[in-house]
């Protein structure tokens, strides 16, 4: 190419300005067009997404009831490390309204009906040694009851995608509709009653349904869980109490599944129509990780991964054709947790 413009140049005159012009991009090892001769892609901008990498199970569960301030739980059978233990502490007095959780143990959310009924709900996410059980205390006297459900599968840096909780005294107790954010949720619904029995709703798989013993004093609870497609509005699940007139708590919670972050570049395509497409590069500090080719020039986007939460990396985009390629253009990049 270098030799025939060259010739070209001593016959012509005009052609030997652009063998000057090519002759140093000819040397450069990357083969680089001048930027005005094969225009690079513009506005490059990555964003993180989620791919979804297992399917929220249930591991195992237990329950169980206490007074007198403290109610302890059984670690569920087979927990491994990962696992995501969801528990629920139910006190026959709302008047309490701080309970201490076991170490590494976190707060969903409280809620409470008067000063007859609390319930919380807390999260931990199993490592490698558990303790056989788990105790919560408050100032409170009255019957405690409760339970503690295992789930595999479910993301652990980010494991609630949404929550509510409502309160009542009617027949009906309504655990409020949530709108979710991700695909294949599970959702957990959650209920504490004063003293009367309840039914949990109908569609959903029963985790525990118990009370806590105390007569008049005592405090009914239950748990049960579904698959829930989303994402979006759930809807209400309804338990249902015996009596009209006992005060209830009701609650709500989506989980996540485990997820991988990605991501997901996008750009204007070059406006050179000779070009046959893209290089794209992308670099850990002075690490080459990705080095490939994309077509056809009309491409305007790009999904790569996966990606490591929290690590910087940045992207390069040039376009090419044949064995040239424009100016590099770059975006720097450091995803969040899914």
């Amino acid at each position: 190419m270098g030799v025939l413009l060259a010739l070209a140049g001593i016959a012509g005159g005009s052609i030997g300005a652009t063998w000057a012009s090519f002759s140093s991009e000819a040397r450069n090892p990357e083969n680089s067009f001048a930027t005005a001769t094969l225009a690079p892609p513009s506005d490059l901008t990555v964003r993180r997404t989620c791919e979804q990498s297992s399917t929220v199970g249930v591991r195992s569960s237990t329950s169980g009831s206490g007074s007198a301030g403290s109610l302890s739980i059984a670690r569920p059978s087979g927990v491994a490390s990962g696992d995501v233990l969801l528990a629920q502490v139910a006190i026959r007095t709302g008047a309490a309204t701080s309970v201490a959780a076991p170490e590494g143990w976190s707060s969903i959310r409280q809620d409470a009906a008067g000063t007859q009924v609390l319930q919380a709900l807390y999260l931990k996410v199993a490592g490698a040694s558990e303790p056989s059980s788990y105790t919560w205390t408050s100032a409170s006297t009255g019957r405690a009851a409760g339970g503690i459900v295992a789930y595999t599968g479910v993301n652990q840096s980010n494991p609630v995608d949404a929550h509510a909780g409502g309160t009542g005294a009617v027949a009906n107790m309504d655990a409020p509709s949530i709108r979710t954010e991700t695909p294949n949720t599970r959702l957990v619904a959650a209920y504490a009653l004063r003293q009367v029995t309840m039914t949990l709703p109908s569609g959903m798989s029963s985790r525990w349904n118990l009370n806590s013993g105390g007569g008049s004093g005592s405090v009914t609870v239950g748990v049960a869980d579904e698959a829930f497609v989303g994402p979006g509005a759930t809807g209400d699940r309804r338990a249902t109490s015996s009596n009209v007139g006992f005060d209830w708590v009701a609650q709500l919670v989506a989980l996540r599944p485990e997820a991988t972050a990605r991501a997901s570049l996008s750009w204007t395509a070059t406006p050179s129509s000779f070009a046959e497409g893209y290089r794209l590069q992308r670099w850990q500090g002075e690490a080459l990780q990705v080095d490939r080719t994309l077509t056809p020039r009309t491409k305007t986007s790009e999904s790569d991964g996966p990606v490591v939460t929290g690590e910087s990396y940045t992207y390069r985009l040039a376009a090419v054709s044949g064995d040239w390629r424009s100016a590099w253009t770059s975006v720097t990049f450091t995803p969040t947790a899914c």
